[in-house]
């Protein structure tokens, strides 16, 4: 799980909108800020009444020139996911094929 490892720490807006916001929140790009080595929440996807709708928008958001996590919170009003609650999240990382090796590594551990 993201920042859970001790591998790289999050900023406090992202552990928000896992948290507290999350009903305002469907998912996040996460990036890794270069100026100092954690994860940050780079744009984020309203949510929907179903969470089906908004896949397509949060799979865009994964783009070839920049490695990241898509946090996807899995409640909604229609119950897509039977039994989800604000707590649950599904992580995707993304790692476009022409990272470099320590860019890779480092998503690897994250």
């Amino acid at each position: 799980m993201i920042g859970s490892s001790g591998y790289l720490p999050i900023d406090e807006e992202t552990k928000q909108n896992l948290t507290e916001q999350a009903s305002s929140c469907r998912a996040m790009k996460v990036v890794l800020e270069t100026r100092r080595p954690r994860l940050i929440a780079k744009e984020t996807v309203a949510p929907s009444p179903n969470v089906s709708d908004d896949l397509e928008k949060v799979f865009a958001l994964a783009t070839d020139e920049e490695p990241c996590a898509l946090v996807i919170n899995a409640k909604d009003e229609s119950g897509a996911v039977p039994g989800a609650d604000e707590k649950q999240w599904v992580v995707i990382v993304w790692i476009p094929e022409d990272s470099p090796a320590r860019v890779k590594t480092l998503w690897s551990t994250a």
